[in-house]
């Protein structure tokens, strides 16, 4: 740190009294100074505990150069295959009746209004507990031998309650080295100092059993040798696909130059924030205004008895998973909301993130990022491929909505590249695991709450969220004119009412498969159609029951004004978001 010295001056003669004075102003500058001094230092130190993003991943290239992402740096030179292959200057989409803007990745409207890094703790550096599951579900401690006693407590849901809640064990089971845990769902680690003001630290873990109905599952399906397609769906909150191709360029560089993602450039919103949008995905509802008056007029009801896009899967006999990392904002549990009496799906993280949360928080640490040594993403990436690894040979469905640390800072998305990168890295070598499972990458809507969503840029960015998705090659080698279709229709103006008619279209299909039908029941509707069927060049907004104001096409293009912000026309003006109103308001 630099040193501040007072610089010398010359000699002033001065009066008694005026020397008094300035005696007492001496000291309440090197008061000043020393304050100063120590702030500076605690500034200094705070930097050096929260590691760049840069610095939190292994993102290197193999000459070992670092390639994280930087906002300002132009994403389309690094991929090859991406927001810009077939895309002009003014347009990234134009069919018959539909011209969407092209948002510039970069520029100076986004060097204005947004951060080049965003900077999260560095979960890797030792601190607290040093505590994981190995591959047999045992546990271990690596640095146990720092405190005089560690021990493990179960977390549980408590059943019939009134919200998603958890249950810790009263008692905290001492800890042996590699402890075996296989029956336990959710656990923490806590270990106790012996110095004279004793204090204990904490560590959380999830694991994969087999529960009794998982286990007849996995007996139903092992009797049957030819299996329906797996679903694999990550959900990035606030994501449009703008930022997306911003922020992750490693991930999509994988994705679409080597793993054969589809990207789709005409894909909406139907409305903001998350409810407009999860319950068409999840629900198939027709809007959720309509949902909210006519199926569910109380905010406050549990969502059990809802028609999740889960339950057809679970009618089949998959194995299904729902986690959202956000136990705050959590999308049936925020503003009030009592989320669901029983689990919804047969693994449902909730009560460790909410014991996680909790347990966090009571420091406010901004280690809430942190589970561990991981961070939030790379630990919610980790759980999801566990569960697919662990059941690999069984039909699963699974979705991870995935909301910290972006879903508060736009330029959080950035922390992501990493993880997700290192996901579908494994995912790729997990041959068999790919060969049968669709895979989506997606978000509900783009980022609204700050600056640069009040811009031209971004209020045309927002309407756009991002999806990707892979067919398996199982799946296509039995139906071929689902490539072409697909192909197709990332050039088509499509929405999440179209991703849930894409998951029913994968029910009935295994639901003919084990029923021996050789033909496949409609799998379109007024608006809704599948993703592997054919999506006609003309289909407009209207057509798709997108709302006219959420519309991408034909707006006008963005304007050369480096705030963004002056002579945006009216027609490009978004509604008001009230996250806090009631939906049916």
């Amino acid at each position: 740190m630099e040193n501040f010295e007072d610089p010398e001056l010359p000699e002033i003669p001065v009066s008694q009294s005026t020397s008094g004075k300035m005696r007492f102003l001496g000291i309440k500058l090197k008061l000043f100074l020393t304050v100063a001094f120590l702030a500076a230092g605690f500034v200094a130190w705070e930097l050096v505990s929260l590691k760049k993003v840069n610095r939190n991943y292994d993102l290197k290239d193999e000459r070992g150069i670092s390639v994280a992402p930087d906002l300002f740096e132009d994403t389309r030179r690094n991929i090859s295959l991406s927001y810009g292959d077939v895309e002009t200057r003014d347009f990234i989409l134009t069919v018959a009746n539909c011209s969407i803007p092209y948002v510039p990745i970069r520029g100076k409207v986004v060097s204005k209004k947004l951060r080049s890094h965003y900077d999260i703790p560095n979960c890797r550096e030792p601190y607290g507990v040093q505590s994981s599951l190995n591959d047999n579900d045992e546990l271990v401690i690596s640095n146990a031998d720092k405190y005089s006693s560690c021990c493990y407590a179960e977390i549980t849901r408590p059943e019939h309650s009134k919200s998603d809640r958890y249950r810790r064990s009263q008692h905290c089971e001492p800890y042996t080295n590699k402890t075996k845990l296989t029956g336990y769902e959710f656990f923490l680690t806590e270990c106790t100092t012996s110095t004279a003001q004793p204090s204990a630290q904490v560590n959380f873990h999830a694991n994969i059993p087999m529960k009794k109905r998982v286990q007849d599952k996995i007996k139903y399906w092992s009797q049957i040798q030819e299996k329906p397609i797996s679903v694999m769906m990550i959900v990035l909150d606030s994501a449009s696909r703008s930022h997306a191709f911003r922020s992750l360029p490693r991930t999509l560089n994988l994705l679409l130059a080597n793993m054969n993602f589809e990207d789709f450039k005409g894909h909406h919103i139907l409305g903001e924030p998350t409810m407009p949008n999860i319950i068409p995905l999840l629900l198939g509802a027709s809007s959720s205004q309509e949902f909210w008056k006519t199926q569910k007029p109380s905010w406050t009801s549990q969502w059990d008895g809802y028609p999740f896009i889960w339950k057809k899967f679970t009618s089949l006999n998959y194995v299904t998973m729902f986690l959202e990392d956000d136990t705050v904002m959590g999308t049936f549990n925020y503003g009030g909301q009592t989320g669901f009496n029983m689990e919804p799906t047969d693994y449902y993280p909730r009560p460790l993130f909410v014991a996680h949360r909790e347990g966090t928080l009571a420091s406010m640490s901004k280690r809430d990022l942190c589970f561990g040594n991981q961070t939030i993403p790379e630990f919610s990436l980790n759980y999801h491929f566990k569960f697919l690894k662990r059941l690999q040979s069984t039909p699963t469905f699974s979705v991870n909505w995935m909301c910290r640390p972006h879903h508060d800072v736009m330029e959080g998305l950035q922390t992501l590249d990493g993880p997700l990168f290192n996901f579908f890295r494994g995912l790729s070598v997990e041959k068999s695991l790919l060969a049968n499972t669709l895979v989506i990458l997606t978000s509900d809507h783009g980022y609204w709450s700050n600056s640069y969503a009040q811009t031209h840029e971004g209020l045309i960015e927002r309407r756009l969220p991002l999806l990707l998705m892979r067919l398996p090659e199982k799946l296509l080698r039995k139906h071929p004119e689902f490539r072409t279709n697909v192909q197709n229709n990332v050039h088509r103006i499509t929405s999440h009412h179209d991703t849930y008619q894409t998951l029913v279209h994968i029910s009935q299909l295994a639901s003919d498969k084990m029923k021996k039908r050789k033909k496949v029941v409609a799998t379109s509707d007024k608006f809704r159609h599948s993703l592997f069927e054919h999506i006609s060049v003309t289909r407009t907004c209207a057509d798709a029951n997108i709302p006219a104001y959420a519309c991408a096409c034909n707006l006008p293009l963005p304007l050369d004004n480096p705030d963004g912000t002056d002579k945006i026309p009216d027609e490009i003006k978004l509604p008001p978001v009230l996250p806090n109103a009631l939906p049916f308001n």
